[in-house]
């Protein structure tokens, strides 16, 4: 059987010795800034001097705020910084219902959106429930509730490095293992006296 030549990377993390050690001086393997994906909710549309002489060019009424009438921030739904290996890029999305689509007012802040993001040189698009992957998008939404844990009772008083250290070794379990989420899950809040 011939030898496999072991990337770069994974030499340096061993060389930083990741894996090893144990409670708080153990070194996870895989660390939330290795994932190559980035992703930015309600990124800002600025400075919004931009947005309002883009919006005064395009002859669109700038959104403003209904009570003062004065010109509101802009912002896109998600900016993602995106690594797939050949350089890291940035592209911008906008999540809309498909029906949404048909009323004016929407599609000229859109407009305003495309524009800011192609001065930019940043690609834009419109995703649509067509789009979305219903049964992905149904596993999210029981998972959202625990983005931050900390609000469950039994984490607010661990301190975040633990926190962090059972994260990475959860993690580490779902990435190497094919068994449902449920299962290993299951298997960690045992092994870790947590409840399930």
């Amino acid at each position: 059987m011939a030898k496999r030549k072991r990337t770069s990377k994974v030499d340096k993390w061993i060389k930083e010795g990741r894996g090893t050690g144990s409670g708080a001086n153990y070194q996870p393997w895989l660390k939330i800034q290795d994932v190559s994906l980035g992703i930015r909710e309600q990124f800002p549309l600025l400075p919004q001097e931009e947005t309002i002489v883009i919006a005064e060019e395009l002859g669109i009424k700038h959104p403003a705020d209904p009570r003062t009438g004065n010109p509101i921030v802009m912002t896109t739904d998600f900016l993602l910084t995106v690594d797939k290996g050949q350089g890291v890029y940035e592209v911008a999305h906008t999540i809309k219902m498909k029906e949404k689509l048909l009323e004016e007012r929407v599609l000229e802040k859109f407009e305003i959106d495309r524009e800011y993001w192609k001065r930019k040189g940043i690609g834009w698009g419109i995703v649509t429930e067509e789009e979305i992957d219903k049964t992905m998008a149904r596993n999210i939404s029981y998972i959202h509730e625990y983005f931050d844990i900390r609000n469950d009772d039994v984490y607010r008083e661990m301190a975040n490095q633990h926190i962090e250290d059972l994260s990475m070794s959860l993690m580490n379990r779902l990435l190497s293992n094919s068994r449902s989420i449920r299962e290993i899950a299951s298997e960690f809040d045992a092994d870790t006296h947590l409840p399930f």
